[in-house]
């Protein structure tokens, strides 16, 4: 009676144990998951605000964060492959909110139905962005009009308060 008492928790042990070690499993490959993201959005925010400045002459004071630096990855990574960051600027804001100020509309051709959407300059629809392929190294930076990636030099120039060095392209380049 009593080895079959201990033959029985015995195999209560086991049983539950299994399900325990699945759990633990996930568990540890969440947190390798999310750990290395967020460590991976650490290190590459300062690295992609550094890209702002050096290649878009972009003033750190005068950046407004628009997106965070986040990752982004392909097929079944655990960490992730690309980051990307948006800002928009203090100049780009105020003339852009200017601008539809003056016309009713916003630049995407939408009726501005409340003038509490442009107390947001994340709303602003001039916006910078740089992205950083961790697997090559690769650096991008671009125009974003209305959310719509722009290749349009003169109205990059018109539109933008500042622009990139020579090196890069319109709408996106490589360093």
């Amino acid at each position: 009676m009593k080895v079959a008492c201990e033959m029985k928790k015995k195999l209560f042990l086991i049983i539950l144990s299994i399900p325990l070690t699945i759990l633990l499993i996930i568990a540890l490959f969440a947190a390798i998951y999310y750990g290395s993201d967020f460590v991976g959005r650490i290190q590459n925010d300062k690295k992609l605000t550094n890209y702002f400045i050096e290649t878009g002459n972009i003033p750190e004071k005068e950046m407004i964060v628009v997106k965070n630096t986040h990752g982004s990855s392909w097929g079944i990574e655990f960490y992730p492959s690309d980051f990307s960051k948006s800002v928009t600027t203090k100049t780009d804001y105020e003339n852009w909110k200017k601008w539809v100020e003056e016309k009713g509309k916003l630049f995407n051709g939408e009726k501005l139905r409340d003038k509490k959407y442009l107390e947001d300059p994340k709303n602003c629809e001039f916006v910078y962005c740089a992205s950083y392929t961790v697997t090559t190294t690769y650096l991008s930076y671009g125009f974003l009009v209305s959310g719509e990636v722009s290749f349009d030099k003169e109205f990059i120039q018109q539109h933008f308060a500042y622009l990139p060095k020579d090196k890069i392209l319109y709408g996106f380049g490589v360093k």
